[in-house]
Formats: C-alpha cells, structure tokens, sequence
C-alpha cells in the first residue's frame, strides 16, 4: 500500500477578512501537492492537532463537515485507483479527486482498437480467432481480478504468466492453443508499445 498522508493547515498570510487561508497537501511516497481549499479562517480558532475548527457554532461545525469531506474524497479517489488497478502516485491520486481526466488506455480498448484493424485488413477466420481470444481474455480478467478490463500500463510479468496458468488449468486448453493465445495477446501488447501507452514490455522475460 502507498503512503498516504493528509494535512490541512492555514498559511500564514491574511485575507482581506483578516482571516487566513487553508490549504491542503497531500503526499504519496514523499511526493506532495498543495492546494487551496477556498476556506478561510481566524488562526485563533484553528486546532493545529486536529486540523479543524475551534469551537461549536454553526459556522465552524459547516467548515469541519467540510473539511472530513474533503479527507473522505481523498481516501474514496485511492480505493478507486486500487480497485480499477491504477498505480497510485501523486498524479493519479489528484488527478482522480479533482475529477480531471487522465487520458489511458484499458487492455480491452486496445484489443477492440486491433480487432477492428484486423477485420478490416484479413480474413474472417483470423478475426474470429482475435475474438475467441479477447472473450478469454475478458473471462480471465473476471477470474483473476473481479473487473472487466484493466489499464494497459497495469499488464507486468506476472500477469502474463498468471494467464499461461489460467488457460492450461482453469480452461484445460492444450499447450499449442495456450500458446498460440498467448501470442496473440502478445500481439495486442506490442502495439500499446508501438503507440508508446506502455514503456515496458510485459512479454520481455516470457518463454512458453
């Protein structure tokens, strides 16, 4: 799990109101972002410990449920990234919480890219072949992981080699089908590397 760490605090620069801002940082594994929260507040009724309001009237008590919100994002924006199998930095994170769009490519979105490219361009037969190949591929995802696709750049070693298994044990497919699967999805993974969507290549330590 990621290290994951939340501050909010007042900097040290007044408003126009006499009152001083709060920001919030947060850091991933040693790298932060700071950004303005919109709130301000008089440092007199600032508890620097519990990183909220002083005090009970309605004011204080709307900018506290406020505040626990903004935690309760955060934490929420990382079970995202961890159940979607999005690397969790600082980028990811923000950039989830924010709602901005971080422009990916998922495993199935490369494989309907091919196989609308192949259909095009050769037979029916192999087509169908890419086909048979992304519903087992679709169906192990659902095995392994629980999800219906998964982010390109997630697709490591292991993953390879956990498909390998899967088709032999689970699906009790020959070794030649396995392999000729396999291959196909290897395929599919050289042109995410062809597109530069990934930067490593998963296949690189695979043998049959």
């Amino acid at each position: 799990m990621k290290n994951l760490t939340i501050l909010m605090y007042l900097k040290s620069r007044k408003n126009a109101k006499g009152q001083n801002p709060i920001y919030l940082r947060v850091t991933v594994d040693g790298k932060r972002v700071e950004k303005s929260l919109n709130k301000s507040i008089d440092s007199k009724k600032w508890d620097k410990n519990k990183q909220r309001g002083k005090g009970s009237n309605e004011e204080v008590r709307i900018l506290n449920q406020f505040l626990v919100s903004v935690e309760q994002e955060i934490y929420l924006s990382r079970q995202e990234l961890i159940n979607n199998k999005v690397d969790v930095n600082i980028e990811s994170l923000m950039n989830r919480y924010l709602g901005v769009e971080e422009k990916t490519h998922t495993l199935i979105e490369v494989f309907k890219y091919e196989n609308k490219g192949i259909n095009k361009l050769i037979e029916k037969g192999t087509y169908k072949k890419y086909v048979t190949v992304l519903n087992h591929t679709k169906n192990y995802l659902q095995h392994q992981y629980n999800i219906k696709d998964i982010d390109i750049r997630n697709i490591d070693y292991q993953f390879v080699i956990d498909f390998d298994y899967y088709l032999r044990t689970e699906k009790s497919i020959a070794n030649n089908s396995t392999i000729r699967i396999v291959n196909t999805l290897k395929k599919i993974i050289r042109t995410a590397l062809d597109k530069d969507w990934i930067d490593k290549d998963p296949f690189l330590n695979y043998k049959v």
